[in-house]
């Protein structure tokens, strides 16, 4: 999974990201949401198995902060497109 948030812009960067915005967060974490929802209902009937592992990179995201990541955990294991025993990657800066 992409999170792109970034504190600064890096001039050798080609990812897609932005400068990390207060607000912009939740928005992000609510749209991923109703992603994962559409997933779920136009390939569910695909899907043989559910997801084991997630990897989340960027961007930055331990930008998201304590509080955001645990939102983002809820909503990502709130839902039957992953396992009850889903491992977690995520990328972080010691700054942030």
């Amino acid at each position: 999974m992409h999170a792109p948030f970034c504190a600064r812009r890096c001039v050798y960067c080609d990812f897609a990201v932005t400068v990390k915005a207060e607000g912009g967060l939740d928005g992000w974490v609510q749209g991923l949401r109703s992603e994962i929802a559409l997933i779920e209902e136009e390939n569910l009937f695909v899907m043989a198995d559910q997801l084991d592992t997630l990897y989340v990179g960027g961007g930055t995201p331990s930008l998201l902060g304590p509080k955001a990541m645990s939102k983002l955990a809820r909503v990502i294991g709130s839902q039957r497109l992953t396992s009850q025993d889903l491992e977690w990657t995520a990328e972080a800066n010691p700054e942030s």
